[in-house]
């Protein structure tokens, strides 16, 4: 009889030292055994988790999943706080499986990168001095009113037609970057089923493969056994490789000629000897990002 009390008898031991060992993690429900809350979520999982943050919130919930545990922000001062006060503190964040990239790699070429890693500290360097400082921001006015006008003056030659603006709005928008990344549109916005269809497909597929639910990212052991039940990590290395094709002649040209006058985005990342790879990985977030914004006015349209 005394050998039955024995193993509940140390799980509570080991529990409660558990618990004074590791800080107490956020409310949340109750994970299963192995599958953890997995079994909870639903179709449209942003409604999902504002309903649970009802219940568990208001700032902060914890998940299960599988064998991770995932910490949500539900208030915007929770996500402006773990953002801007916490950000250096919570850089390196999770990496999903479907980056076929090893750690030293994303330490190299990566917003992923460890928080104390050199690659990320020039990077957030330079980006604030040469992306986002007000000096940067205003000298560019110019550049986004040109890309507007050209919009618009291509919408007003399709006066009495059917027209996809979102397409359009898209194809804008990813000049505007592309211009002062490089100082090139990447795609042409009269050609309404041409380039921005083909590019958009392409950082489309990319978010598919790092959104879509994936085994290893809930049971990191079986990406450690190089398992990929999925297809997405093989998938997202023939994306990333359709994605340098975009602007592989323009860093090459760069590289080979003496270009003065204003520099751009990609002058500066040559110049700090940035290679091929980290400039394609940086460029690939950038469109990325795009999508995802436009995936907030019409997220049906695209998944």
């Amino acid at each position: 009889m005394l050998l039955l009390l024995v193993p509940p008898f140390l799980y509570f031991i080991l529990k409660q030292l558990k618990s004074h060992i590791n800080p107490p993690l956020p409310p949340g429900p109750t994970p299963w055994p192995i599958i953890g809350t997995l079994h909870l979520f639903k179709p449209h999982t942003h409604i999902y988790l504002c309903n649970l943050a009802q219940s568990y919130g208001p700032d902060l919930m914890l998940l299960r999943l599988g064998t991770q545990n995932l910490i949500v922000a539900s208030s915007p001062s929770a996500a402006s706080e773990i953002l801007k006060a916490k950000d250096r503190i919570l850089a390196a964040r999770g990496v999903p499986h479907a980056v076929p990239l090893t750690r030293s790699q994303i330490n190299e070429m990566s917003f992923w990168a460890d928080a104390d890693s050199d690659h990320l500290k020039n990077l957030r360097t330079i980006s604030r001095k040469e992306l986002f400082s007000t000096t940067v921001l205003e000298s560019q006015n110019y550049l986004r009113e040109k890309k507007v006008v050209e919009m618009v003056e291509w919408l007003r030659s399709k006066e009495g037609k059917v027209v996809n603006v979102q397409n359009e709005v898209y194809a804008t928008v990813l000049n505007m970057f592309s211009n002062v990344l490089f100082s090139k549109d990447v795609v042409r916005v009269e050609e309404e089923f041409g380039d921005t269809e083909v590019v958009r497909g392409v950082l489309r597929g990319i978010i598919g493969a790092l959104l879509c639910p994936n085994l290893c990212d809930f049971f990191p052991i079986a990406g450690k056994l190089n398992l990929d039940p999925h297809g997405v990590r093989r998938k997202h290395r023939e994306l990333s490789m359709r994605t340098w094709a975009l602007w592989e002649t323009i860093v090459k040209e760069r590289r080979e000629s003496d270009k003065e006058g204003n520099r751009d985005f990609l002058d500066v990342l040559i110049s700090r000897g940035f290679t091929d790879d980290q400039i394609n990985k940086l460029f690939e977030i950038k469109g990325v990002t795009i999508i995802q914004d436009t995936m907030k006015a019409n997220p049906a349209h695209y998944f």
